[in-house]
């Protein structure tokens, strides 16, 4: 176990243990995409190098593999937004091109994100935005000058607002 940051050689030991299980796990979540899940399973290792609580918190394994679980997924979650945002600003609806996409299927959720932000206010549209970008509520209300409780409140408003927009979107065309 860890006991101090500077200790390099416990450092190497527990990279060695983590990594495989952490590339492995990152991989499964991005559904095989490997190159992606060595640059997570890269973070998760420099976020734990950053962590300065090695002291008694962690002396269950179980609890730090699932500390160690816990910031993957996030950032896995946190990759899947970002890849959902450029995709979505990358296809508002003026600038789809149908004919670059594997299939109508794969476009519209996205074109549907297109519409729907024709119909929010800049405001909202700056919130969700942060929020396709995988950025978490503290932040959001860092960048927009808010409390996080504010934030939380905006954003159930929005996906309200998003549920009726999106309800009023035209039916995608079947062939």
């Amino acid at each position: 176990m860890i006991r101090h940051p500077g200790d390099m050689d416990a450092w190497e030991k527990l990279y060695h243990i983590l990594w495989p299980w952490v590339v492995g796990m990152a991989h499964a979540q991005l559904r095989g995409d490997i190159s992606e899940a060595e640059d997570i399973s890269q973070e998760v290792m420099l976020r734990l190098v950053r962590i300065e609580r090695f002291g008694g918190e962690f002396e269950e394994p179980r609890l730090f593999r699932g500390y160690v679980k816990r910031i993957c997924q996030h950032l896995v979650i946190d990759r899947m937004r970002k890849r959902i945002h450029e995709r979505a600003i990358a296809l508002l609806p003026d600038q789809a091109d149908l004919a670059t996409a594997k299939s109508k299927d794969e476009l519209w959720p996205l074109l549907t994100i297109g519409q729907a932000r024709t119909h929010l206010e800049r405001e909202e549209i700056a919130l969700l935005d942060l929020w396709l970008g995988g950025y978490s509520a503290e932040e959001m209300a860092e960048q927009l000058g808010l409390s996080a409780g504010t934030v939380y409140n905006r954003m159930t408003e929005l996906r309200k607002r998003l549920r009726v927009i999106l309800t009023h979107v035209p039916a995608q065309e079947s062939k």
